[in-house]
């Protein structure tokens, strides 16, 4: 081994007899030789490092005898295994892995599949799928303070059923269960794909939630708590195959800053429905985001509290059209029961077709400080006002919109 480092002779620095510098001091060359040496070492232990996924000891299913693709039920196994699983990653085996009731998490944990949920179907699982849950049950069920970290698996469950793909809260009424992230998993049929309770500072990425009866994303805070950090909503494919039969794409009731980015909503009653309960809080940010074949409206904002004040929305860049719903109310709503409690809102360059809406493409009842500008508003010639505002709309300001 040392051959092959560094030979140090005659005031010279060699490697295999090539002469690569110069040693003056046989002191200083031994440093050199040793350096050279811990770094040659110490490489493939960085290598590996830099690699492992993130979290504490790699647990595996299968050492608990979880197998995939027997066609038994495994929950027992499984529950086993993500009881075992308190900061550690479990690694799920690849294939159909059958469970008949929820499985129950009560330490954080990272579990992990091993494919892409894209193509997600019950006749095309990913690659790591959890399926056949029993009617009335759900997935995975979470109680922990600490983050929870869902990634790369599919969760089937029967269309209809009431219970949740993915259930994460804090566990405990006084506390919030922070930093939790879903990223890359698949949730088809059910009640509530992703259900964030008592939830803070938490992502859902790059997912696709499919065929539920009742909402996509459902994130309930249910504090007093003015407010409790940053969240994201982005990247993810959020349909109700059924079209209209469920509340929400995404459904929230936040405290602190949202934002929903670039995601892919269809069907549903409401596209995104925030409904504002607690507070005072802000922000929101609602951008790039596709919204086709609500039942009622896209967006929907609705101020049920009094006491709660929502400021710095914005609604910026989206793309909505809807056509052939009876049903269908507004494009983009924002109203309140009694007096202006929303503060500082700007919707700005969005395009709006919306074929027989019933109030408006945009209809603002009740705010405080608005801007309406540079959108796009297609009525489809059914004489719907492409801005409707209500006598609680105060200080709105419209310039640039584009009518027809």
């Amino acid at each position: 081994m040392w051959a092959l480092i560094i030979n140090c002779k005659y005031g010279k620095l060699e490697r295999r007899g090539r002469r690569v510098g110069v040693c003056g001091d046989r002191g200083i060359c031994v440093m050199r030789r040793i350096l050279v040496l811990a770094v040659w070492l110490l490489t493939p232990v960085l290598a590996a490092a830099q690699s492992a996924p993130t979290g504490g000891a790699i647990i595996y299913a299968s050492s608990y005898g979880v197998l995939a693709n027997t066609g038994a039920d495994e929950t027992i196994s499984m529950q086993a295994a993500l009881t075992a699983c308190s900061g550690d990653v479990l690694q799920l085996p690849a294939g159909q892995i059958n469970i008949s009731s929820t499985l129950i998490g009560s330490a954080p944990c990272i579990v992990a599949g091993t494919g892409s949920s894209a193509g997600f179907s019950p006749a095309n699982p990913a690659a790591t799928n959890v399926n056949e849950i029993t009617v009335g049950q759900g997935g995975f069920a979470f109680a922990s303070i600490d983050g929870v970290v869902v990634r790369d698996l599919g969760i089937t469950m029967p269309l209809g059923a009431a219970g949740n793909g993915i259930l994460i809260q804090s566990g405990a009424i006084n506390n919030l269960n922070r930093g939790s992230h879903i990223q890359n998993v698949s949730v088809w049929g059910g009640g509530t794909s992703v259900y964030l309770f008592h939830s803070a500072n938490y992502t859902v990425k790059d997912s696709f939630l499919l065929n539920f009866s009742q909402d996509g994303i459902y994130a309930d805070t249910d504090s007093n708590m003015p407010d409790i950090g940053d969240s994201e909503i982005s990247g993810n494919t959020i349909w109700d195959f059924n079209v209209t039969t469920g509340n929400a794409g995404i459904r929230l009731d936040p405290q602190g800053g949202m934002e929903i980015l670039g995601n892919k909503l269809l069907g549903a009653t409401f596209g995104i429905w925030l409904t504002v309960s607690q507070g005072p809080t802000g922000t929101l940010n609602i951008a790039q985001n596709s919204l086709e074949q609500q039942n009622v409206a896209h967006v929907y904002i609705q101020q049920t509290n009094s006491a709660a004040t929502y400021a710095d929305i914005t609604i910026t860049g989206n793309e909505m059209e809807n056509y052939g719903i009876s049903t269908f109310q507004d494009g983009i709503a924002v109203t309140n029961p009694g007096a202006q409690y929303l503060q500082d809102l700007a919707i700005t360059g969005n395009t709006i077709r919306d074929c027989g809406t019933l109030y408006g493409l945009i209809n603002i009842q009740s705010v405080t400080g608005a801007a309406i500008t540079g959108n796009i508003l297609d009525g489809c010639g059914s004489g719907t006002p492409g801005v409707s505002l209500g006598s609680n709309a105060i200080d709105v300001t419209q310039t640039g919109n584009v009518v027809h």
